[in-house]
């Protein structure tokens, strides 16, 4: 009985899930229910055409008559067929291969550049830190090319300043050496100091003519030297020249030629005193020459235990 009662109920529930299905179908009559018919048949049938397209060997015109929106589809199919036409796989594989090293090396070239434009950045800063002792050495450079201007054009030897005042220095000398040789009473008549290479050499003019001073006499050497030097001393010093040291002039001279010179000293101190009271002091260990000399004072110096000891001859 229970059984019977479970059957009406499903019957029940299908009753009514029929009648649902119908109230919220679009199927209000017999015409739209035909009109559905119809439909499926339409599409039963292009099915089947679509299956047999498909088994067709010749798919693609048949298929875009069928569906004529595929046409531009096909179209790119085609054409993505004949690119890959010629297309081997393992040189895919090969070509991506090296494809992938390119990358690797190509990442270790972006971190080599990091690297590099981390020390360009290190180096742009040193740099700008760095600029005003630049600028100074650039200032002291240029400081430095006119010293160096400076010291070619008047401190060089071969510069038109040197020059001129070697030649004006010579010729003072030569002039003023010649007056004083006037004084000495000597056969030399004029001195002449010129510039041979890097030496100063003298040339005297006498009643015989030209003639150098090795070939003078040990008494004219003398008065030549001391008559270059006095020139000498008239050229370097502002004031009047009061006092001339001479140290040993004696030293390689013969008793005749030592003779020579004490005259020669003679005549000077007294044409210098005409002027000025001047004074020569000599220094010498050969003290026989003042015998028969006028001199104004002569000490001796002589070395004892004690230390040096003066005394006035």
């Amino acid at each position: 009985m229970q059984e019977q009662i479970d059957e009406i109920n499903n019957k029940i529930k299908d009753v009514e899930y029929a009648e649902n299905t119908i109230k919220n179908s679009p199927i209000k009559n017999s015409k739209h229910l035909e009109d559905w018919k119809n439909d499926l048949k339409l599409n039963q049938n292009r099915n089947n055409v679509l299956e047999k397209i498909i088994e067709s060997s010749d798919l693609s015109p048949k298929l875009v008559e069928f569906m004529p929106n595929l046409s531009q589809t096909f179209l790119d199919i085609e054409k993505l067929q004949k690119e890959i036409k010629d297309f081997k796989h393992e040189e895919y594989d090969k070509v991506e291969r090296e494809l992938q090293t390119v990358n690797s090396e190509n990442q270790e070239i972006l971190m080599r550049i990091g690297q590099v434009a981390e020390k360009i950045n290190s180096a742009d800063v040193s740099i700008k830190k760095n600029i005003p002792i630049l600028e100074e050495i650039k200032l002291a450079k240029k400081y430095v090319e006119n010293l160096e201007k400076i010291r070619t054009s008047i401190f060089s030897t071969k510069s038109e300043t040197i020059i001129g005042a070697r030649n004006f220095a010579v010729e003072s000398i030569s002039r003023n050496a010649s007056q004083y040789l006037e004084q000495l009473k000597t056969e030399i008549k004029h001195l002449e100091l010129f510039q041979d290479g890097t030496s100063i050499k003298i040339q005297c003019n006498t009643n015989n003519g030209q003639r150098p001073v090795k070939n003078l006499s040990g008494g004219e050497q003398v008065c030549v030297a001391l008559a270059v030097r006095l020139g000498m001393s008239d050229l370097m010093i502002k004031s009047s020249l009061k006092i001339m040291v001479l140290d040993e002039p004696t030293a390689y001279l013969d008793k005749t030629h030592c003779e020579y010179f004490v005259d020669a000293i003679q005549q000077l101190t007294n044409f210098m005193n005409e002027k000025q009271n001047f004074q020569f002091i000599i220094i010498t260990h050969d003290e026989d020459i003042w015998e028969s000399a006028k001199v104004g004072t002569i000490y001796r110096f002589t070395a004892t235990s004690d230390g040096t000891e003066v005394s006035r001859l």
